[in-house]
C-alpha cells in the first residue's frame, strides 16, 4: 500500500518542468534537539509553496518519508552532496535544504540552499533569515518562500499572493500539533494514524481556522477506513466523520472569502483523494452489482487512479475485464501487505 501512495505522489507532479524536493532541516542547536521543528520548516514551505501553479512541490509525505529511508543522518540534511542524489531519486529538477539554531528563548536564525539538481550546483549563496517561535512563524516562512521563487527565476511561474494559505493564521502550537501529525501519517500503520488523528484534532482545537489541518485530520481517516475496508470492517463511523470534516472546511474557507472547493480541495496529499476515490468505488461497485459492466470500469479506473493502493477498486476493475490479471496481481500483492 505504501509503495503504491508513495508512487502515486511522486508521479503527481511529473509532468511539471520545475519540480522542487523540499527535506528536513538540519538542527544545530547545541542542547535539546527539536525534531519537530526540523520537520516543521520543511512542512510549513511545502504548504505554502504547493500553491505555486505551473510549478510541482514533493509533498511533506513523501520527502519526509524519503529522508527517513534513505539513512541519511540528520546532521548530513544541509549537505548538498548527501541529499542532491535524493531529490535526484525523487525525480526532481531542484531541491531546497536548510539549517537552523535556536537563539535565546523563543529566537530562530536559519539557512537554505537552494539545488539546481541536475547541474548539481547552488543557485545562490545560502540564504539567512531570522524568525521566532511564535504565532508569525509561517508568516516568516511566507517571505522566505517569495525569496525561494526569486532565486529561481523562471518565467514559467507564476507567483502567487501567499495571504489566502496564510489567513489561516494557526497559532504556533496549533502548527507544531500539525506537524506531529504529519510526522506520525506518512504510511499505512493503523497504531501511528490513530496517533496522528489525534495530534490534527489537537491541532484544529488550538485553532478552528486551520483548514489545512482539517483536511490532514480527512486523510488521515480515510486512510484508516481504507485499511478496515480492506478487511472487511465497518468503515461507516470514520467515513461519515471525515464527511462532517469536509463540509466543515469547505463552508470554513468560503467564510474567509473564496471559492471553497478551489482554496481547500487543490492538492493531492489533501483527504480529498482518498474522500473521492471511494466515492467513485462505491458508485462502480453498484454499477457493477446491477450489471452495467462499462460504466462500472469507468468509475472504478477513476477510483484506481486516485488511489492506487486501494485493492479492492482494482479487484473489482479486474472483474469488469479491464486490465484483468495485472489489476487482480496488484491488488493480491497490496492485500497481502496488511498489517
Amino acid at each position: 500500500m505504501n509503495q503504491e501512495m508513495m508512487n502515486y505522489f511522486q508521479h503527481s507532479i511529473s509532468s511539471q518542468n520545475v519540480r522542487i524536493a523540499i527535506f528536513p532541516f538540519q538542527d544545530q542547536t547545541n542542547s535539546n534537539p527539536d525534531p519537530t521543528l526540523s520537520q516543521g520548516f520543511a512542512v510549513a514551505l511545502i504548504d505554502i509553496l504547493s500553491k505555486v501553479q505551473r510549478m510541482g512541490v514533493y509533498p511533506s509525505m513523501l520527502t519526509l518519508e524519503s529522508s527517513i529511508a534513505s539513512g541519511i543522518p540528520s546532521q548530513n540534511y544541509f549537505v548538498e552532496s548527501s541529499m542532491a542524489p535524493l531529490a535526484q531519486s525523487l525525480g526532481a529538477t531542484h531541491a531546497i535544504i536548510g539549517m537552523f539554531q535556536k537563539t535565546g528563548p523563543t529566537g530562530l536564525r536559519y539557512f537554505i540552499k537552494i539545488i539546481d539538481v541536475k547541474e548539481s550546483r547552488l543557485l545562490s549563496p545560502p540564504q539567512e533569515f531570522a524568525s521566532e517561535m511564535t504565532d508569525r512563524f509561517l508568516d516568516v516562512m511566507g517571505d522566505t518562500a517569495k525569496s525561494i521563487l526569486k532565486t529561481l527565476n523562471s518565467s514559467k511561474i507564476k507567483v502567487p499572493s501567499f495571504e489566502k494559505y496564510l489567513e489561516q493564521n494557526p497559532s504556533y502550537e496549533a502548527f507544531r500539533y500539525y506537524v506531529k501529525g504529519i510526522e506520525k501519517s506518512l504510511l499505512y500503520n493503523p497504531a501511528d494514524l490513530a496517533i496522528a488523528r489525534a495530534w490534527f484534532e489537537k491541532a484544529t482545537a488550538a485553532s478552528y481556522t486551520y483548514t489545512t489541518a482539517y483536511m490532514e485530520r480527512i486523510r488521515v481517516l480515510m486512510m484508516l477506513a481504507l485499511i478496515d475496508r480492506l478487511q472487511g470492517k465497518d468503515i461507516s463511523l470514520l467515513v461519515s466523520e471525515a464527511q462532517k470534516l469536509l463540509q466543515m472546511s469547505k463552508t470554513q474557507a468560503f467564510k474567509s472569502g473564496g471559492s471553497s472547493k478551489k482554496n481547500t480541495l487543490d492538492w493531492p496529499i489533501s483527504g480529498l483523494r482518498l474522500f473521492l476515490g471511494y466515492e467513485f468505488y462505491v458508485t462502480g461497485v453498484g454499477r457493477f452489482n446491477t450489471g452495467q459492466h462499462e460504466e462500472a470500469s469507468s468509475y472504478l479506473s477513476e477510483a484506481r487512479r486516485l488511489v492506487p493502493e486501494d485493492a479492492l477498486a482494482r479487484a473489482f476493475l479486474a472483474k469488469t475485464g479491464g486490465r484483468a490479471s495485472e489489476e487482480m496481481m496488484r491488488a493480491t500483492n497490496i492485500t497481502n501487505c496488511l498489517p
